[in-house]
């Protein structure tokens, strides 16, 4: 994978270098982010007792990207966004069992939720081709890796009497430093490959697409060392859908 991700990023730069390009532009774009972590489904009834729900993230994603046109049509965009996401649940007064079913605390009269926040540096580098439909007006169809290196991937747990105010707020550290808990151990590093499609009208354009994740984001490769209690491989990815906004600010 490590050679693969080179050569694109070779021939990337050789064509930016050595091509004759017919336009150029640099943009500023802002959108909406919603990064996914899946694992695989449990296939016996035993492995249904694990809580192997997606974390479902939503947030906003801003970068600067360089588009270049190098043969009539067919062209290169790169850029390097940073992604904010998160999720958030309700107040509860409930907890989960063993078997993941929810239980009334009838015990302490508390309510909880929990906070989910993640942040992560991109560079993406899509092949595309803009089809001109009108005068200054394009239809661009694309696809390309994204390299993602995780900054931050943190739960907040937070804590208060019922009907009450004051919220008492007990915070995990940091899942990529592999220390708290191994069910949420996640790799700072991913590969995704995207499909997308975009406008561009003059010097503003919106893309949007689906990346697919290309490795498994999970720290540990097994749900028994993940702490779901059997033994078996995960196949865990990242995935995400976006859409973002821009406008280019230089062009040739």
């Amino acid at each position: 994978m490590k050679k693969i991700l080179f050569t694109l990023l070779i021939c990337a730069s050789t064509i930016l270098l050595h091509a004759q390009t017919y336009s150029q532009a640099i943009g500023i774009q802002l959108g909406y982010a919603n990064p996914v972590y899946r694992l695989n489904s449990p296939d016996s009834p035993e492995q249904q007792k694990a809580n192997l729900f997606p974390d479902n993230l939503r947030g906003v994603k801003i970068g600067f990207n360089y588009d270049a046109t190098l043969i009539r049509g067919f062209g290169l965009n790169m850029a390097i966004n940073y992604t904010f996401a998160g999720t958030q649940t309700s107040w509860n007064d409930y907890r989960f069992d063993i078997n993941g079913k929810p239980i009334t605390n009838k015990i302490y009269p508390l309510d909880s939720r929990s906070q989910k926040l993640y942040q992560s540096l991109e560079l993406a580098i899509d092949w595309q081709y803009k089809f001109e439909i009108a005068h200054h007006t394009w239809l661009i169809l694309y696809t390309g890796p994204t390299m993602q290196c995780g900054l931050q991937r943190i739960n907040k747990d937070q804590i208060r009497y019922k009907n009450q105010t004051e919220i008492e707020k007990v915070e995990k550290s940091n899942y990529y430093e592999y220390e708290n808990d191994p069910a949420h151990s996640y790799n700072r590093i991913n590969v995704t490959w995207g499909i997308g499609v975009g406008f561009q009208y003059g010097r503003y354009f919106i893309r949007g697409g689906y990346d697919f994740g290309l490795m498994n984001p999970y720290y540990y490769h097994n749900f028994n060392k993940m702490g779901y209690g059997f033994d078996r491989n995960t196949r865990g990815r990242l995935d995400q859908w976006q859409v973002k906004l821009g406008i280019y600010i230089w062009n040739d």
